[in-house]
């Protein structure tokens, strides 16, 4: 939890989930088992540029 704090220069004094400034999800806090957790969801998506053709 230490490095978590020191990263986003926040406190995290219980268990809970906690907005980060930057984070698009909040970061989720478990003092019992010692753990921050940070799931984005990462979404790909394809886009036509012409008839045909894809990029990703």
């Amino acid at each position: 939890m230490a490095q978590w704090e020191e990263c986003t220069g926040m406190s995290f004094p219980e268990s809970g989930e906690y907005l980060v400034p930057g984070a698009l999800q909040p970061v989720t806090i478990d003092w019992e088992r010692d753990v921050g957790l940070y799931k984005d969801p990462n979404v790909w998506m394809r886009h036509r540029t012409t008839e045909g053709e894809t990029i990703e």
